[in-house]
């Protein structure tokens, strides 16, 4: 008897079924695109301080009906980061954090506008004469325009999400 046609029929069954059983799970895989609406990063040589504000919009697809965002990343541009360390009190994982809440339904546009408050950090004692706030503030213009990444934080299993956000697709969904 011969098994090659059993073989290939067997074999054309079984990659039928992967491909009709994977196509399934792809269109209710979860995905999240993010749009940055603005990113400012302000020094305040009155209150010398540097204040970093960051509207952003989401938009889920797939998965659960509603999930929810518990922390929201900025990962700077490190060399440009690493000169405004020098300074301002900045963490030294180079992460600005935002702990919010931010609910996000499925197949709905979401804005932060509320959610996110600015990140206000202060500047070193060492910091003294205007022309050190003048630079100081040369840096904070340029920590914007660089290339950074987005990260969201999901509150039923911690796990992260990044986006990097490139002077191309600033204003677009990512």
């Amino acid at each position: 008897m011969d098994w090659e046609p059993f073989v290939t029929v067997a074999t054309l069954i079984v990659v039928i079924v992967t491909l009709i059983w994977g196509a399934g799970l792809w269109t209710r895989r979860e995905k999240v695109k993010i749009r940055v609406t603005g990113l400012s990063d302000r020094v305040d040589g009155v209150e010398r301080q540097i204040s970093v504000y960051l509207g952003i919009e989401f938009r889920r697809s797939g998965g659960n009906d509603i999930r929810y965002i518990s922390r929201v990343l900025r990962k700077p541009d490190q060399e440009i980061y690493g000169q405004l360390r020098q300074y301002f009190e900045l963490p030294s994982d180079g992460m600005m954090k935002w702990d919010t809440r931010i609910e996000l339904p499925r197949d709905k546009f979401v804005s932060s506008f509320n959610n996110l408050e600015p990140l206000t950090y202060k500047a070193l004692p060492s910091i003294q004469s205007g022309v050190d706030r003048d630079k100081a503030t040369q840096i904070a213009s340029q920590l914007s325009q660089k290339s950074y990444k987005i990260g969201l934080v999901w509150e039923d299993n911690g796990k992260t999400v990044w986006k990097t956000i490139s002077t191309e697709c600033r204003g677009k969904w990512v």
